[in-house]
Protein backbone atom coordinates (compact mmCIF):
# COMPACT_ATOMS: atom_id res chain seq x y z
CA UNK A 1 0.00 0.00 0.00
CA UNK A 2 1.25 3.46 -0.91
CA UNK A 3 1.75 6.00 1.87
CA UNK A 4 -0.10 9.29 1.59
CA UNK A 5 2.01 12.45 1.71
CA UNK A 6 2.19 14.47 4.92
CA UNK A 7 1.22 18.16 4.83
CA UNK A 8 3.38 20.66 6.71
CA UNK A 9 2.70 24.40 6.97
CA UNK A 10 5.53 26.91 6.51
CA UNK A 11 5.55 30.45 7.86
CA UNK A 12 5.30 33.30 5.38
CA UNK A 13 8.38 33.36 3.09
CA UNK A 14 9.88 30.31 4.87
CA UNK A 15 11.48 27.84 2.45
CA UNK A 16 11.14 24.06 2.53
CA UNK A 17 14.30 22.12 3.40
CA UNK A 18 16.92 21.74 0.67
CA UNK A 19 17.16 17.99 1.11
CA UNK A 20 14.57 15.33 0.39
CA UNK A 21 11.76 15.04 -2.09
CA UNK A 22 8.72 17.22 -1.59
CA UNK A 23 6.06 19.34 -3.31
CA UNK A 24 5.92 23.02 -2.26
CA UNK A 25 2.55 24.76 -2.65
CA UNK A 26 2.44 28.55 -2.22
CA UNK A 27 -0.80 30.54 -2.14
CA UNK A 28 -0.21 34.11 -3.39
CA UNK A 29 -1.83 36.92 -5.34
CA UNK A 30 -0.95 37.23 -9.01
CA UNK A 31 1.38 40.00 -10.21
CA UNK A 32 -1.39 42.59 -10.69
CA UNK A 33 -3.07 41.58 -7.39
CA UNK A 34 -6.39 40.72 -9.04
CA UNK A 35 -6.72 37.04 -8.09
CA UNK A 36 -5.41 34.32 -5.82
CA UNK A 37 -3.08 31.86 -7.55
CA UNK A 38 -1.07 28.87 -6.37
CA UNK A 39 2.53 27.99 -7.24
CA UNK A 40 3.12 24.24 -7.23
CA UNK A 41 6.68 22.99 -7.74
CA UNK A 42 8.61 19.98 -6.59
CA UNK A 43 11.77 18.09 -5.78
CA UNK A 44 11.04 14.62 -7.07
CA UNK A 45 13.11 11.50 -7.64
CA UNK A 46 14.16 10.51 -11.15
CA UNK A 47 14.12 12.37 -14.43
CA UNK A 48 10.39 12.99 -14.53
CA UNK A 49 9.42 16.57 -13.90
CA UNK A 50 6.34 18.41 -12.81
CA UNK A 51 4.31 20.61 -15.14
CA UNK A 52 5.25 24.29 -14.75
CA UNK A 53 2.70 25.73 -12.33
CA UNK A 54 4.48 28.90 -11.23
CA UNK A 55 4.53 32.54 -12.27
CA UNK A 56 2.24 33.14 -15.25
CA UNK A 57 1.45 29.40 -15.35
CA UNK A 58 0.38 29.20 -11.68
CA UNK A 59 -2.57 27.00 -10.73
CA UNK A 60 -5.74 29.12 -10.68
CA UNK A 61 -8.32 26.99 -8.86
CA UNK A 62 -9.50 27.41 -5.30
CA UNK A 63 -7.12 26.81 -2.37
CA UNK A 64 -8.84 23.45 -1.79
CA UNK A 65 -8.35 22.44 -5.43
CA UNK A 66 -4.68 23.47 -5.20
CA UNK A 67 -4.24 21.29 -2.08
CA UNK A 68 -5.81 18.34 -3.92
CA UNK A 69 -3.57 18.94 -6.96
CA UNK A 70 -0.42 19.11 -4.78
CA UNK A 71 -1.52 15.94 -2.96
CA UNK A 72 -2.10 14.15 -6.27
CA UNK A 73 1.34 15.19 -7.60
CA UNK A 74 3.06 14.16 -4.37
CA UNK A 75 1.35 10.77 -4.43
CA UNK A 76 2.05 10.27 -8.15
CA UNK A 77 5.76 11.09 -7.76
CA UNK A 78 6.23 9.45 -4.32
CA UNK A 79 7.15 12.74 -2.62
CA UNK A 80 6.50 12.13 1.09
CA UNK A 81 5.69 15.73 2.02
CA UNK A 82 3.69 18.68 0.71
CA UNK A 83 4.84 21.99 2.20
CA UNK A 84 2.14 24.67 2.19
CA UNK A 85 2.88 28.39 2.55
CA UNK A 86 0.45 31.32 2.40
CA UNK A 87 2.07 34.48 1.02
CA UNK A 88 -1.19 36.39 0.50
Amino acid sequence: MQNLPAFKVLKRAEQPPESGYHIPLVHRFNADKTCLVHDITGRIAGDGGLPDMTGAEAFTGTPGEALRKADMLATEHAAPTVYVRDDT
